[in-house]
């Protein structure tokens, strides 16, 4: 009875734990990572696979600092010490919104910026609305370049991401 009773258990919760897993890589497989390594500090950059035409497109990039030391880096309010390049599937650039233009373009406004410190040991994790400083109305692949520039007491480090490639679709 007792046999019968735990069979009968697990197959009611078997199929729980296999819907939980499916939807972990369901989800997984909705989002595109990549990550660079150098100095004892990690960039990691996550963002979708596909976003809608003219819609959000978060990217969210954690830098961790596994070092023995503490690093810095310049920032503004308006691009968090990250530059971004985007090129189209012909290798263009995309067009810059306002916003990037003020951000990240030629229009770029050089005013009051704040040191990020980073301790050994801790990290941050900052999302950025690439939508909002790129035209990502039109449908097609894209590949973003991320770079942040840090120095700590000794040396200067720069981590980049290549190619991290995304889908904009027109809606479903």
């Amino acid at each position: 009875m007792n046999r019968q009773l735990f069979i009968c258990l697990g197959c009611m919760f078997a199929p729980m734990s296999f819907c939980a897993l499916l939807g972990e890589d369901t989800e997984k497989a909705k989002t595109i990572e990549k990550q660079v390594a150098k100095a004892g500090l990690v960039m990691v950059a996550v963002m979708p696979r596909e976003t809608i035409a003219g819609s959000t497109a978060n990217l969210k990039i954690t830098v961790k600092n596994n070092s023995d030391k503490g690093v810095e880096w310049l920032a503004s309010p308006n691009n968090w010490g990250y530059q971004l390049s985007l090129l189209d599937s012909q290798g263009e650039s995309v067009p810059l919104t306002r916003f990037g233009r003020v951000a990240y373009g030629d229009a770029r406004r050089v005013g009051p910026g704040y040191i990020c410190r980073l301790v050994p040991g801790k990290e941050t994790t900052d999302t950025l609305n690439i939508a909002r400083a790129f035209d990502l109305t039109r449908e097609g692949e894209y590949s973003l370049t991320i770079s942040l520039h840090l120095s700590s007491a000794e040396e200067s480090i720069a981590l980049q991401i290549e190619k991290l490639r995304f889908k904009v679709i027109e809606e479903p």
